[in-house]
């Protein structure tokens, strides 16, 4: 009787198709879960699953949010100081009018898919990569065109221009990918980007850019600052550390900017979102020290899981490492989890039989091998 009542309301409301269509997302399993399904001790938890910052909110951007809720009963400023932050930390000429800040990189995914696409537009993905581009286009009735990576997870130009048609409006490129770590080239890009119309924007997704040490990646801004349709997409998850605020950014051509901010709600920002993000862009000890450490364990897990017989690594420029174990990679990641240590198992990214596994602390790090190493061989 519930049932057919809901079936009845439902076919009363104009419930949009292509909405109904659409996957509601699943992010990775929290410390909670394991808390409750196995009895752990949360401060035993190591949460290697998500690409999250590893280290501790510092105290700089705590302030900053504790100042912040003094005037709560007040509408929140602009983002335009922040806007202006960011220009002075990325450099390389930029200013405030080439930066649209939102609630989280997925926000100002889902901007740009409305901004740009209609119901029967067709964009391009390349597969294996972050689900989100599919499910926002997928909402809006966008026909979704996959132009894979190769075998090696590297990019295929041609295959990518060969999908290309009157109907193309974007077409995504994630560098470095999530999840595979790998890298969109300078020579890839240059050549994407001379070939393709002009009814194309490129989206950008650059999120793990400050990690990347490959100096042949492609360089974005450069097309920034030359006014060609593209824009980037940055977060303050990775390397900021506020996952959990949700904040998000792109960087484009003043006149594309423009356009997207027409599209966002009045005071969508929040004054607590706001502060925070101030504090943590000019806390530079903080993103040195992230910095410093990604890179330095990032070869050390890359060798511990390399070393592991019945592992197969590939190597990153990001937070994390993707592998693919010989065993059925449900069932390791459910070893691990029994064993306190949470990684992300890829059937929703694209890649079944793969797990991601994010660059932690050392004794983090040193868990996830530990586990690893007796899961694989028992």
């Amino acid at each position: 009787m519930g049932n057919e009542l809901t079936i009845e309301r439902m076919q009363t409301l104009n419930f949009r198709q292509s909405q109904l269509d659409s996957p509601i997302y699943k992010g990775g399993n929290p410390i909670s879960l394991l808390v409750e399904k196995f009895g752990l001790d949360p401060e035993a938890i190591n949460k290697l699953g998500s690409n999250e910052n590893p280290l501790p909110t510092p105290d700089s951007v705590k302030k900053a949010i504790a100042q912040a809720t003094h005037e709560l009963n007040r509408y929140p400023p602009t983002s335009a100081e922040l806007s202006e932050q960011l220009a002075a930390y990325i450099g390389r000429d930029l200013v405030a009018d080439n930066f649209v800040i939102g609630n989280g990189g997925c926000e100002v995914l889902d901007l740009i898919a409305k901004s740009f696409v209609d119901p029967g537009d067709e964009a391009i993905i390349c597969r294996p990569t972050f689900p989100i581009y599919d499910l926002t286009l997928r909402r809006l009735g966008a026909n979704v065109v996959y132009a894979d990576m190769n075998d090696d997870f590297t990019y295929n130009v041609e295959r990518i221009l060969a999908a290309v048609t009157d109907k193309t409006r974007l077409l995504y490129m994630t560098t470095p990918n999530n999840p595979t770590g790998t890298i969109l080239t300078k020579a890839e890009q240059d050549e994407l980007i001379s070939r393709l119309p002009k009814h194309v924007l490129i989206v950008a997704d650059e999120v793990y850019w400050q990690f990347n040490t490959d100096e042949s990646m492609a360089d974005s801004l450069r097309y920034v600052q030359e006014d060609a349709n593209i824009v980037i997409l940055h977060s303050f998850s990775k390397l900021f550390g506020l996952a959990g605020l949700r904040m998000g950014y792109a960087i484009g051509p003043e006149r594309i900017i423009s356009y997207l901010k027409r599209g966002q709600l009045p005071f969508h920002m929040n004054a607590v979102s706001i502060a925070a993000g101030m504090a943590a862009v000019a806390d530079r000890d903080q993103i040195e020290e992230t910095i410093s450490m990604t890179l330095t364990e990032r070869p050390k897990l890359t060798a511990g899981l390399a070393a592991i017989d019945g592992i197969e690594v590939v190597p990153s420029q990001a937070n994390f490492v993707l592998i693919k174990p010989e065993k059925d990679s449900k069932e390791v990641e459910e070893a691990l989890q029994s064993q306190g240590v949470i990684v992300r198992d890829l059937t929703n990214f694209y890649m079944p039989g793969y797990l991601r596994v994010s660059v932690g602390q050392p004794h983090e790090n040193e868990a996830l091998l530990d586990a690893l190493t007796k899961i694989i061989a028992s």
